[in-house]
């Protein structure tokens, strides 16, 4: 039997990604003023960084229904298995919508992946791998879904505008971040955001200082890959930081990754996160 996968646009993966390994991509709608746009097909965090630099209001975002993911899944033949990725759970409305869609459909596993971005790159990686050596969507299915506790997600956020417009971070904790000059790091634990380290500083010296204490406090990691996710963040830095993981760790492949447009909406410009995967 075929097992194919896909995924919601919250996953980041890159055009070359999705082609390599056949990829579906079932895109979040994200709103700017009375328009509405599908993250990844017709609007991009340029877009987005113009519209709020401009209009002084955030993006909205939501869900796909649980229409859109009928259409999708009907896609594929009733005889091949599908596994969905979805965003935790605790974030998004995506896993809910598309666990009640494939009620409808035999073999149709929905993963609350418990994290979102390249950690959800990270899960479909490893999907990939057990497809290859041959296990049955059942197991695959048990084998991911025991993984998701050992994804590492962890971002740094220059502007807390966003967060703090989008009702995740208070008119206290904005304000002074501000004053203080602070960038926080967050980190994805249990399927939600939790607040991490604060760094002082330009974001080119805090980025570098969060790194190291990153791959400091993980030394007991799978060494395979290791992504470096940005949105929009200058050349300079997202090099300095390849720098320090060459430098500190031994990862056999750093991949670079943009968000797309819908957690752009949530994190703005010059947020920049490292995920990889703990051994157990």
């Amino acid at each position: 039997m075929k097992i194919n996968i896909t995924t919601d646009s919250t996953a980041d993966l890159s055009k070359d990604f999705i082609k390599k390994y056949d990829i579906t991509v079932v895109p979040l709608t994200v709103t700017l003023g009375d328009k509405s746009y599908k993250d990844g097909i017709n609007i991009t965090p340029n877009i987005i960084f113009d519209y709020v630099k401009k209009s002084g209001q955030l993006p909205k975002t939501a869900a796909p229904s649980t229409v859109d993911y009928k259409n999708v899944f009907n896609k594929f033949l009733k005889s091949e298995a599908v596994l969905h990725f979805s965003m935790s759970n605790d974030m998004s409305g995506s896993y809910q919508s598309a666990f009640i869609a494939a009620q409808e459909f035999k073999n149709i596993y929905v993963i609350d992946t418990r994290t979102l971005s390249s950690g959800m790159a990270l899960l479909i990686l490893y999907a990939i791998k057990l497809i290859n050596e041959g296990h049955d969507d059942k197991k695959i299915f048990n084998m991911v879904k025991a993984r998701t506790e050992y994804v590492n997600v962890s971002f740094i956020i220059d502007d807390l505008t966003y967060l703090h417009k989008g009702g995740r971070c208070s008119s206290l904790a904005f304000f002074g971040a501000n004053l203080f000059k602070l960038k926080p790091s967050i980190n994805i634990k249990n399927g939600v955001m939790i607040a991490g380290k604060k760094y002082r500083g330009k974001i080119s010296v805090a980025v570098q200082d969060y790194v190291k204490d990153i791959l400091t406090q993980n030394t007991n990691t799978d060494d395979s890959i290791i992504y470096i996710t940005h949105s929009m963040t200058d050349y300079s830095i997202v090099q300095s930081v390849k720098q320090i993981i060459l430098e500190q760790a031994k990862f056999k492949e750093i991949a670079e990754t943009i968000t797309g447009s819908t957690i752009f909406s949530h994190c703005g410009q010059n947020a920049l996160g490292l995920l990889f995967i703990n051994k157990p």
